[in-house]
């Protein structure tokens, strides 16, 4: 019977380990880009927002960034709940959290 359970045990783990199974982490940085694939600019990723008292901070690329910070790609014009606005010039990129999720009003 401990054979049986350290073999359930061994199997348990074994499927955990594989990548099917691994849960992605939403804080995590984004990994470097494959072998092949152009890097001259890399995409940037909103990993976190904070607040503290009125003052809204963003970490994009693991950099801390407020309202007036210049980044590569342009200057932060706004922080929200859950994206970073950026503008160079004319042009006005939106840095969402949570890229994947689709937020959709629900009507009653």
């Amino acid at each position: 019977m401990a054979r049986d359970l350290m073999r359930a045990l061994l199997v348990a783990g074994a499927m955990w380990s594989m990548p099917g199974f691994a849960l992605d982490d939403p804080t995590a940085l984004p990994l470097p880009a494959a072998p092949g694939i152009d890097t001259a600019r890399p995409a940037l990723a909103v990993t976190a927002i904070k607040r503290s008292g009125g003052v809204r901070l963003a970490v994009v690329n693991g950099r801390e960034v407020r309202v007036g910070d210049r980044l590569p790609e342009g200057r932060v014009v706004k922080i929200g709940e859950d994206a970073v606005v950026l503008r160079q010039g004319r042009e006005v990129s939106v840095l969402r959290l949570y890229p994947q999720v689709d937020r959709r009003i629900r009507k009653p």
